[in-house]
């Protein structure tokens, strides 16, 4: 018969206790990538708009240019390393959840940065490089690329 004795006391049962309510908090919140609703361009144009019709695009007058999917599909192997590091720290409770979801929302957002100023899209059409003076797709004024960015929130 195998027999085992638990020590520590009431140490050991307060840290088993935190252990037991951050296992619970994981899952009360998710981080989200993308664009702010609040934000336009000076001519009144909703940026999150902008971003809507160049990842889906609108058929027969704009490429669908997913540039939010792309990017986090493309990462998905540097996110996942991550998120397991940071949740190897919330359990051993050297990290707030939200803190791990913070840092896994930071690095995501500058996937999509980064997806886009590599600039694998379709090709603009001409007329439209003629009207702003580039052929880069999604980058213009800068301000698409620079509103990327994440929130940590309650599901």
């Amino acid at each position: 018969m195998i027999s085992a004795k638990v020590s520590g006391g009431e140490i050991a049962k307060r840290r088993l206790d935190q252990f037991i309510g951050t296992v619970a908090t994981i899952g009360d919140e998710q981080v989200r990538v993308g664009v702010p609703s609040n934000l336009a361009y000076p001519n009144g144009t909703p940026v999150i708009l902008v971003a809507a019709v160049h990842e889906f695009g609108v058929p027969g007058k704009v490429p669908e240019r997913p540039f939010l999917r792309n990017a986090i599909a493309e990462g998905a192997e540097v996110l996942n390393k991550i998120n397991e590091s940071n949740l190897k720290c919330v359990f051993l409770q050297n990290l707030p959840v939200t803190v791990s979801l913070d840092r896994l929302g930071m690095k995501a957002s500058s996937l999509v940065q980064q997806f886009i100023r590599a600039g694998a899209f379709q090709s603009l059409d001409p007329a439209t490089i003629k009207a702003k003076g580039s052929s880069k797709a999604l980058i213009d004024t800068g301000l698409l690329i620079q509103s990327i960015t994440h929130e940590v929130v309650a599901k």
